[in-house]
């Protein structure tokens, strides 16, 4: 992913790339700012 450009509303990579990033929720309060990383099994 060095060098894309990829749209921060939606993730998808601007063209002539491909592919998508994961999104993840956002929130800034009192100048912390925190992600919800969703769990996942990797197995």
């Amino acid at each position: 992913m060095h060098n894309w450009v990829i749209e921060l509303a939606n993730g998808h990579a601007v063209a002539p790339d491909e592919g998508r990033a994961t999104k993840h929720p956002v929130r800034i309060k009192d100048g912390v700012i925190s992600l919800r990383l969703a769990a996942r099994l990797v197995t």
